[in-house]
């Protein structure tokens, strides 16, 4: 399926939009602009594992942001039952859609809070390919950078006193 795809890029077939389709896309137009270096593009083994991660990633993050939610909600009973009042008063008593979901706003700001108390991902880990200048920092190639996101999201300078 990936030398397929693979294929039909290389034979300017159109583009499609599925999470392979923009991966592959992606990967060409990145390895275009590394001047076809030897290590820019994934191998398609490389492109499989992405494909995983993305797959195990989606499912793992949902499962935590649920899992703390509900503990963050049996700790505060308050916002359950500002958030339980809201969706009854959004949906009611009728089947929830869609486009009620973009008025629950209690609710969006409880699951935004839960993310940055306990984010699905503590620490990223990325590596510069090419010199990068970021605020008053250049970084040049090649360079290991590690973003603390537990730390940032519990930053007092940040988020305040009750960070």
């Amino acid at each position: 399926m990936i030398e397929q795809r693979e294929h039909a890029i290389k034979n300017g077939e159109p583009k499609t939009d599925d999470l392979l389709g923009l991966l592959m896309e992606s990967n060409r137009r990145h390895a275009q602009e590394r001047d076809h270096l030897q290590d820019a593009s994934l191998t398609t083994e490389d492109v499989i594992e992405e494909c995983k991660l993305f797959y195990f990633a989606g499912q793992e993050t949902t499962s935590v942001l649920l899992t703390w939610t509900m503990i963050v909600l049996s700790m505060h009973p308050n916002w359950q039952d500002q958030a339980r009042n809201e969706v009854l008063q959004v949906f009611g008593q009728s089947k929830p859609t869609f486009e009620g979901l973009s008025r629950l706003k209690i609710v969006t700001m409880i699951f935004y809070e839960v993310l940055r108390l306990y984010p699905p991902v503590v620490i990223l880990l990325r590596q510069t390919y090419k010199e990068i200048k970021l605020g008053e920092f250049t970084f040049p190639r090649g360079v290991q950078l590690l973003l603390p996101i537990i730390l940032l999201h519990h930053s007092r300078e940040f988020w305040g006193e009750d960070a």
